[in-house]
């Protein structure tokens, strides 16, 4: 349950949010699923995933990484179950799912990357450098925005059939009616962000995103498509019914591409998280990975984009929507990267951390 609510007593709920827990499937279709892999992948992997897979109630599972046997950084994927079950197409590492909240990941690195070419500074603010739109506090700058504590309204809904224009989406000017300074997560925020770099760039977000982030890091099998991809390139979303079967999920787009909009593969994401770093100056990189406010009352942290818990040596983001969970950790001190997908909703960060501790 995420919940949220006014920062003045007496505190009235201003949101609420349930993400369905793991449960038992009965579904008969799951009960033998098939498995796929691809790379190197360690030996103690495939149980993991075995028993995810079913603790969770999931109908696919693709874990990934760049640990264990192998080569150095040579990347792996494990995948079991299906892509689409009721066509009864098996699920492997080459399937995409919608990336979610880690597409905020890319849309960071990518406005580090125009910041290390010298086209704008973290403590620039924002309004000096747009032109289509404004915040409406002018004082809000670009560090701001990747740490989510801008202040900065998000829009809703979030969903779509297809990519929002941004403009219309976010209107001419963009409320910042929470308390600057302090952490909110902010899906505006980064639609902001995606607009600065489009701007900059003088092409579409998407556009900047790939020539910036994605084909540097050999991620062919990812990008910002306008649309939700559809088999044989994605997989299928599905949800677990009451009496245990399970339905297909549509998989909407996410309205604001830099917000929640790239489709990925396991193998791609775990690139990602490996090779992100390798883009900027160390300094920057740094300073990506540095605290910069701590989310709301809890132990975790924020640095720029990245959610950090600096006593387990973790950075990372998790994402979850209609028919899909995305969940990506990486080690600062190594650079070591797990990732889990699954075309269900439901919580999979908790299997994500058992999964990079087995690298220990």
């Amino acid at each position: 349950m995420e919940a949220a609510v006014e920062p003045e007593a007496p505190h009235r709920l201003t949101s609420l949010s349930l993400v369905p827990g793991g449960a038992p499937a009965t579904d008969p279709r799951v009960a033998q699923p098939p498995a796929a892999s691809f790379g190197p992948v360690p030996e103690q992997v495939p149980g993991f995933v075995e028993e995810s897979y079913a603790d969770l109630g999931l109908v696919g599972l693709t874990a990934a990484g760049d640990w264990g046997s192998g080569p150095a950084r040579q990347g792996w994927a494990c995948s079991r179950g299906w892509a689409d079950l009721e066509r009864n197409v098996p699920l492997d590492p080459s399937r995409r799912f919608p990336a979610l909240s880690i597409s905020t990941l890319v849309t960071s690195t990518a406005v580090l990357c125009l910041v290390a070419a010298g086209a704008v500074a973290l403590d620039d603010p924002v309004n000096r450098r747009l032109r289509s739109l404004r915040l409406a506090d002018d004082a809000v700058t670009v560090r701001e925005l990747l740490a989510h504590t801008g202040g900065v309204d998000s829009p809703s809904p979030a969903w779509a059939d297809s990519v929002a224009d941004v403009d219309e989406a976010l209107g001419p000017v963009v409320g910042c009616t929470r308390p600057r300074g302090e952490f909110a997560y902010s899906h505006g925020g980064y639609a902001v962000l995606g607009q600065l770099v489009a701007e900059l760039t003088g092409t579409s977000f998407a556009q900047a995103a790939t020539r910036l982030v994605l084909e540097p890091l050999g991620m062919a099998d990812s990008g910002f498509p306008d649309e939700a991809p559809v088999s044989p390139d994605a997989a299928r979303g599905h949800r677990l019914e009451r009496d245990g079967s399970f339905a297909p999920e549509p998989l909407p787009m996410f309205a604001l591409p830099s917000a929640g909009g790239l489709w990925s593969t396991g193998p791609d994401l775990v690139r990602f998280g490996s090779g992100w770093r390798a883009l900027l100056p160390a300094e920057l990189a740094a300073q990506a990975l540095r605290p910069h406010a701590r989310q709301y009352d809890s132990w975790a942290e924020m640095g720029l984009g990245w959610l950090l818990n600096r006593a387990e040596d973790f950075a990372g983001h998790a994402g979850a929507g209609p028919g899909a969970s995305v969940s990506l950790i990486t080690r600062p001190s190594t650079g070591r990267t797990s990732v889990v997908l699954t075309n269900r909703q439901v919580l999979v960060e908790s299997a994500n951390v058992r999964l990079i501790r087995l690298a220990a």
